[in-house]
């Protein structure tokens, strides 16, 4: 069988597992957490994998890059503070986000 999901105990989505009969007809089957393990599915998912390493290696490329840029980035916030410097409230992660958009950054 190749798992279509994450089954517990078992494997993840694209796993091809041995499982005992009644189990795939009765549980993974009905629920469509599988299908069977035929040369056709077996090439079928290997190509889904091949795209989604390819596609987590695009997005990683690009956020590095964006990492890079933003590394290099300053941002300033005016806010209230006490006499020692204590700031009365907190930069927050929006606010943070909200700056390097204004920046030009794509967050």
């Amino acid at each position: 069988m190749i798992l279509r999901a994450e089954v517990d105990d078992l494997g993840h989505a694209g796993d091809v597992v041995d499982v005992a009969p009644g189990y795939a007809r009765n549980y993974l089957l009905p629920r469509g957490l599988a299908y069977l393990a035929n040369v056709a599915n077996v090439r079928r998912v290997e190509q889904e994998k091949r795209k989604y390493r390819e596609t987590l290696e695009q997005e990683k490329v690009r956020a590095e890059e964006a990492a890079s840029a933003i590394a290099g980035a300053e941002i300033a916030f005016r806010m209230m503070a006490g006499e020692e410097g204590q700031l009365y409230g907190s930069v927050s992660a929006a606010d943070i986000t909200e700056r390097l958009l204004e920046a030009g950054f794509a967050v």
